[in-house]
């Protein structure tokens, strides 16, 4: 037993006995980080694999809403194709209307003034009608020849 004394109070093994208590002491705090470290990073990895599998149900509701918004689109295309198809059918129209208008109003005007007596040279140039048109208004409209 004395010989047991003797080593623990050895001076050199005293030191040695004490750095490999620290050591060890050392390797529990580590180990005791990396286990806390361990489960923090495995929290954030389950975190992100909600908010991944939240995304993922969000991009799924999105396509279908596209899809859906596809279909409506599809739907009032095939609604108002026939709209441009009617609406130039209707602009030609209405331009043809107004033609028709200034040539009657041209051809209104062409009356009045060879009822005043005006010759067909000058509806031609006062109206912009044929010489031909001038001349039957003066010969039926104009003032009567005795």
């Amino acid at each position: 037993m004395a010989d047991m004394a003797s080593f623990f109070q050895n001076p050199f093994i005293i030191v040695v006995l004490t750095a490999l208590a620290v050591v060890l002491l050392l390797v529990g705090f580590v180990a005791a980080k990396i286990l806390l470290n361990q489960r923090l990073a495995d929290r954030r990895v389950a975190t992100v694999a909600d908010n991944l599998a939240q995304i993922g149900d969000t991009v799924i509701r999105l396509h279908l809403s596209l899809e859906t918004i596809g279909e409506r689109l599809r739907d009032i295309e095939k609604k108002t194709g026939g709209l441009a198809e009617g609406f130039d059918q209707s602009r030609q129209e209405l331009a043809d209307l107004a033609q028709n208008f200034s040539g009657d109003k041209q051809m209104s005007r062409a009356i009045e003034l060879a009822r005043n007596g005006a010759a067909a040279n000058e509806l031609t140039l006062a109206t912009g009608i044929g010489q031909d048109e001038a001349e039957a208004i003066v010969k039926f409209h104009g003032p009567a020849k005795a």
